[in-house]
């Protein structure tokens, strides 16, 4: 059950791991006897580890989860740096602690956060174990399933439609908020001139002028998307961030994108990163009217 690494170094770090969530979790109420990293990897991204903790109790409780599922930062990624100035690990701890209970949609349930180990910064959360009998992770979507999945966002939306408490009780930042301004200008201002040499030669003069717009008004850009109507937003609606649980019900995870913003981006994304351009011009008037449109939806 422990992780047994050649490395001793990895060793160790696995250990402190295992111990820091044991703490946590002792800290949350939980009779945790002992904590044991698994060795599988589980789906990871590309600034998290991810991976199933093995949880042993002091008591004998068959509601107690024998696994959990440990999601920390992962600072030897190549883009460790830019998660931290997009504030994606800070997102997404926020929302399991504070937000994960009120979403109206299937998400992991939350039982602790996993400190540094000087105890001074937030660096993963412990979460339930999704991988249940039947749950299909990265659900290749039909029609229906398309159309089940934006119904549940829909509903997602509709309870936080226009909701001052999401920013002032809640602390989740519109696009122009701290969260995003100025760094999101100051980044994208600064890249540019390098984007637009590097493709002149395949970008049309169109779209090129297109680019030199949006970042000469990238203030209105986000003063826009952020104004009202507006609610609490995914950021990253896509299958691979999904499980279809038996009864054919959607969960969601990988929330470090959450945000306040306008809805049609949590279903114009999903659209767009799980399907062909040809696919989506077939789903989208689907999806207006049979899911986001229609009475119920947004």
């Amino acid at each position: 059950k422990q992780t047994k690494n050649k490395h001793p170094a990895m060793a160790q770090e696995a250990t402190s791991v295992a111990t820091r969530c044991q703490a946590a979790l002792v800290a949350k109420g939980l009779p945790v006897a002992a904590v044991y990293a698994d060795e599988t990897k589980l789906k990871g991204g590309y600034i998290c580890d991810t991976m199933r903790m093995v949880i042993e109790y002091t008591v004998e409780d068959p509601t107690l989860p024998k696994n959990l599922v440990l999601k920390m930062e992962m600072p030897t990624s190549n883009d460790h740096q830019v998660a931290m100035d997009l504030h994606l690990y800070d997102r997404e701890w926020h929302f399991y602690e504070t937000l994960s209970t009120m979403v109206p949609v299937r998400v992991p349930k939350y039982y602790a956060t996993l400190l540094s180990e000087d105890g001074k910064r937030k660096v993963g959360v412990l979460m339930e174990d999704l991988c249940l009998p039947g749950a299909e992770l990265n659900p290749a979507l039909d029609e229906a399933g398309v159309l089940l999945t934006v119904k549940h966002c829909a509903q997602m939306h509709a309870k936080f439609w226009n909701n001052p408490d999401l920013e002032t009780k809640y602390g989740v930042s519109p696009h122009n908020g701290p969260w995003f301004n100025p760094s999101w200008r100051e980044k994208v201002t600064g890249h540019w001139p390098e984007f637009r040499t590097k493709w002149a030669t395949v970008l049309s003069p169109e779209a090129l002028e297109a680019g030199d717009k949006i970042i000469a008004n990238f203030q209105w850009v986000q003063d826009t998307i952020s104004s009202v109507p507006r609610t609490f937003l995914h950021g990253d609606v896509k299958p691979p961030n999904m499980f279809m649980l038996s009864g054919n019900e959607p969960a969601f995870f990988d929330w470090q994108y959450i945000a306040i913003g306008k809805s049609c981006c949590d279903i114009l994304f999903f659209l767009v990163e799980g399907y062909s351009i040809e696919e989506v011009r077939v789903l989208e008037p689907k999806v207006r009217r049979g899911g986001y449109d229609a009475p119920g939806g947004v």
